[in-house]
């Protein structure tokens, strides 16, 4: 019986595939965006969770009214 192992990538190939920083990736895993695993004192990641962090990205830049805010705020003009 063969047995085939999903292939899991290093946080290089991660970075890459992104095009982010080791920094941006590890804040990514901190904040739960993308889940790893510390195999060999080594990152991994499946090819599962790249892929939910592409549909999640892919699903909250499609989403109607979605606004920027803005960096200033305009006042009304005081009549003196």
């Amino acid at each position: 019986m063969t047995d085939e192992l999903e292939k899991r990538y290093t946080l290089q190939e991660v970075c890459e595939h992104f095009k982010i920083s080791e920094r941006t990736l590890h804040r990514w895993l901190d904040s739960g965006k993308i889940s790893g695993m510390f195999l060999a004192r080594q990152w991994r990641f499946t090819s599962d969770a790249i892929r939910a962090v592409e549909k999640a990205a892919t699903r909250t830049e499609g989403q109607k009214g979605a606004r920027k805010k803005r960096a200033y705020t305009r006042r009304a003009d005081k009549a003196s």
